[in-house]
């Protein structure tokens, strides 16, 4: 909408949400900055200025009612007081081990989001590849991915909790389904096309299996342990459970995630988006 009273009301309406959460504040003040960025190379100015109004609003408005929620629930108005009433401390806010949150999110072999969903294995060599022929949104998108990512995996309870895994990979998954689908329309060939569809075939069974079979998703172990198959406990390493080799299976994965990726990124060539899909080149700019 152009008018500045309704980009409002719509602004405040999505502060309302009752999903926002100081946990989404790093990709709302992203998207709020895209956003005021995008609406101010307008030429009116009155809506320059509108624009930076109707990014401050939401984000204004989320933090009053959180903060008064915290002190009506917890009597503090600390982001952390749900965390502190349940008897966390402020250890709430750091994976145990430091880095075991940052790396397990990703490659924990009972809650990892490779090991539930295999296809983003193909997500980092997509997305550099979107960074590389259209830096703008291929580097923003790295970046709201992140916003998510990196808060969540400095939970002491990184793994979710008492919740089907990988419950804090949901809200960036769909911003990675973007570059994976942003890959396939580049016509990537068979050395793409055939492990997707396998590793997405995979996926779907796994969920099939969650679905027909719920309790095994609390059980902080993978599906396939549940039924006498230790595919994942040998392929992935766990950080739940650190043992000796997690480490250095964790960096195993991380040179071949690499590797896969320069690969890849060999493989598609370089320069411009050869498709010459409409509004997709916006080179270095």
């Amino acid at each position: 909408p152009r008018f500045t009273g309704s980009l409002i009301i719509s602004s405040l309406c999505v502060a309302f949400l009752p999903w926002l959460s100081f946990r989404f504040l790093l990709p709302a003040l992203l998207l709020a900055a895209m956003h005021a960025r995008r609406a101010w190379t307008d030429e009116n100015p009155r809506r320059r200025a509108a624009a930076l109004v109707v990014a401050a609003v939401p984000l204004a408005v989320s933090c009053a009612l959180l903060l008064g929620y915290q002190q009506m629930a917890f009597g503090t108005w600390s982001f952390a007081g749900g965390y502190l009433h349940q008897g966390f401390g402020r250890t709430a806010f750091w994976a145990r081990g430091g880095l075991n949150g940052l790396l397990g999110l990703a490659l924990d072999q009972a809650v990892g989001m490779l090991a539930w969903s295999p296809v983003y294995l193909l997500a980092v060599p997509s997305v550099a590849l979107l960074a590389r022929e259209q830096p703008r949104r291929g580097w923003g998108l790295a970046a709201l991915v992140l916003s998510l990512y990196l808060p969540e995996s400095l939970y002491m309870h990184w793994w979710g909790g008492y919740a089907p895994p990988p419950r804090y990979i949901v809200a960036p998954a769909p911003l990675l389904g973007a570059a994976l689908c942003y890959a396939l329309s580049r016509s990537p060939g068979r050395s793409f096309t055939i492990p997707f569809a396998f590793l997405l075939s995979v996926g779907i069974l796994f969920g099939a299996l969650g679905c027909a079979y719920p309790l095994t998703l609390y059980r902080h172990v993978h599906l396939l342990a549940c039924f006498g198959v230790e595919i994942s406990s040998r392929a992935l390493p766990s950080f739940l459970h650190p043992v000796r080799s997690t480490w250095p299976l964790a960096f195993a994965w991380l040179f071949f995630i690499a590797a896969l990726t320069a690969y890849y990124l060999s493989v598609w060539g370089g320069g411009a988006n050869r498709r010459g899909c409409p509004d997709g080149g916006d080179g270095g700019r």
